[in-house]
């Protein structure tokens, strides 16, 4: 049955890329379905949906999340138990119906979208637009969402359930929930484009940025790639190219993702040892105490040998026995017990060391002289594991036991589980590795990378050597690990300095928020939600777009959090008399704070 309520609940969404497009879509699902009269403020300077995935960007700056893994839409899989699904359209599903394949996809061998084609970052903004489109437009009459393409300057607490937010129009929003979901911001203007040609610019990091970054400066100035046998392309130049000396902080590589990644068919994608329910157990026993590096890391490491194994058995004598393999290993209680399981396939194929992929630095024996030729041959080896594919690739599958388990590590962060020095363990080493090893490229990149090494655009420098060159430019284009406070937004700061949030700098600068998201400073039950990369610290990777098939953290964030919000409407009807309808107007607090909207 229908519930029918008396008052219009007012709620302000801050930043509308893909974390605030999943609470528009929960917010307006269910308030329609259970006609709950509501006003949706949407505050963002741009056009609601895009974040960081512009429409406008050139169609060679491509996603590294193969097409079937994106969607903005929950299906039942992506929800907890009591989450309704909304299935409405899939990014891939969409890209079929309004997109055809580019020109210079020089590699692609098939005729239809496929769920494991690398699309472009552009498509992705335009989804999210139309996305954006179709939940205003299915929400229903009782329900108002309009876009004000406004800053939010400061935001406060007046009472237990309302919140002041300033707008960069000087005005005021009085609202009953806040929604804060900005992302990386604004891009920044192309620090690229005034290179010129034949100057030599220095470029430090080698992850989707600086990618980004070459891309520019040679298929976006005229240069192309042609297809050549064994797979590596040949590369045209323009002659506009400027010479681009590469390194990083490490000197190590990005590993690109891996082909035919899909649900349905990675067996390795459940834990058997790395659990969730082993990782609450934990924090159950240590609260804010867990030492990652003691106590965590170990059944990572043992999960990567078992999704290595697994990978070596399929090849070897078929599914069944990997599946015997497996849930053998899962019955096990104890290290003793999971160690009598691994010694038969150890024996048979050999060790695993799963250390080579944890590297934090370049292997001793590098020398600087040699550098480029090794990278060379790292990045081809890599390309090859990829191109063999997640479910045939032992190396591969090792790896994606780091992106695989992402739940586990977001328990683990989770309400401060981590000691204050684990987690600035885990941000300043471990994280940066995760990134290498599973948020690299997709492969089509570093076929790039090599066709344009050999050209000579591109010349790998060993970070040692960085300081024995002159360029004419030099360009950072990585993360760094540790922030300080300085380089959070000034919103956040103004909140921290009122007391309504605080800042933590444990490994990096963060708001610190409960696992629900909401932040510690305010009560349990408050009705302001903080979701995205602003928590990346409290919480644990936030930056993503939901993936349909499988479990979403972030749909199911938004999807308790709105249903907390309004199904609490009838309980807490009388706090909000001051909304009673009256003569079939309803009042609700506007920019002015005053304004009457007709339901």
């Amino acid at each position: 049955m229908k519930k029918q309520h008396d008052s219009v609940l007012h709620a302000g969404v801050v930043g509308v890329g893909p974390r605030g497009l999943v609470v528009l879509e929960r917010l307006t699902h269910y308030a329609q379905k259970y006609d709950i009269p509501m006003l949706i403020s949407i505050i963002d300077p741009q056009k609601p949906g895009i974040g960081v995935h512009s429409p406008s960007l050139p169609e060679y700056k491509m996603l590294n999340t193969v097409a079937g893994q994106i969607t903005l839409f929950p299906d039942e899989n992506m929800l907890s138990d009591g989450g309704e699904s909304r299935p409405v359209c899939t990014f891939l599903e969409w890209c079929r119906q309004h997109k055809s394949l580019p020109d210079f996809w020089y590699s692609h061998e098939n005729q239809r979208l496929c769920s494991w084609d690398f699309l472009p970052r552009s498509w992705l903004g335009e989804y999210m637009q139309w996305a954006y489109d179709f939940i205003v437009l299915q929400a229903g009459p009782a329900i108002k969402v309009r876009h004000l393409p406004l800053e939010v300057t400061d935001i406060e607490q007046i009472t237990d359930k309302k919140f002041l937010i300033s707008l960069s129009n000087e005005e005021n929003l009085y609202v009953d929930a806040v929604y804060l979901t900005s992302g990386h911001g604004l891009a920044s203007e192309n620090s690229a484009a005034h290179i010129n040609a034949d100057e030599t610019v220095l470029l430090q990091g080698m992850g989707l940025t600086a990618m980004d970054m070459i891309a520019d400066w040679t298929i976006g100035r005229g240069g192309h790639f042609s297809l050549r046998s064994g797979g590596i392309p040949d590369y045209i130049p323009s002659g506009k190219e400027p010479v681009i000396f590469l390194t990083s902080r490490s000197g190590l590589p990005f590993r690109c993702r891996p082909e035919s990644l899909t649900v349905g068919e990675n067996i390795n994608r459940d834990a058997i040892i790395f659990r969730a329910d082993r990782v609450q157990q934990l924090k159950d026993k240590h609260p804010n105490s867990i030492d990652f590096e003691r106590q965590l890391l170990p059944l990572i490491r043992a999960e990567m040998r078992v999704a290595y194994y697994s990978v070596r058995i399929i090849k070897d004598v078929g599914m069944n026995k990997a599946l015997r393999f497996r849930e053998a290993l899962r019955k096990a209680n104890s290290w003793t017990e999971i160690s009598g399981v691994m010694q038969n396939v150890v024996s048979r194929y050999g060790e695993f060391n799963e250390e080579d992929l944890l590297a934090a630095f370049l292997p001793s024996e590098v020398h600087p002289d040699s550098y480029s030729l090794w990278l060379v041959n790292e990045i081809a080896e890599d390309l090859n594991e990829s191109i063999t594919g997640v479910m045939h690739s032992p190396v591969k599958a090792a790896s994606e036991v780091w992106r695989n388990c992402r739940h586990q590590l977001r328990i683990m962060m989770d309400d401060k589980g981590l000691s204050d020095s684990s987690k600035n363990i885990f941000y300043t080493r471990y994280a940066p590795v995760i990134n290498r090893l599973v948020a690299g490229p997709q492969k089509e990149r570093h076929q790039e990378l090599l066709a344009l090494i050999r050209a000579g655009v591109v010349k790998p420098i060993h970070p040692d050597k960085v300081t024995s060159h002159k360029y004419d430019h030099c360009i950072q284009a990585m993360i760094h690990s540790e922030q300080s406070n300085l380089d959070m937004p000034l919103l956040v700061k103004k909140m921290a300095n009122k007391g309504l949030l605080t800042i933590s700098t444990s490994g990096r600068a963060y708001i610190d928020v409960r696992a629900d998201g909401r932040p510690l400073t305010l009560k349990p039950k408050a009705s302001m939600w903080i979701f995205g990369p602003l928590c990346e610290g409290a919480t644990y990777y936030n930056h993503y777009v939901p993936s349909p098939g499988a479990f979403s953290r972030s749909s199911h964030d938004a999807d308790v959090s709105v249903r907390e919000l309004l199904f609490s409407l009838k309980s807490d009807r009388d706090n909000r008399s001051r909304f009673q309808a009256e003569q079939g107007v309803m009042p609700v607090s506007d920019i002015s704070g005053g304004s009457e909207i007709k339901i």
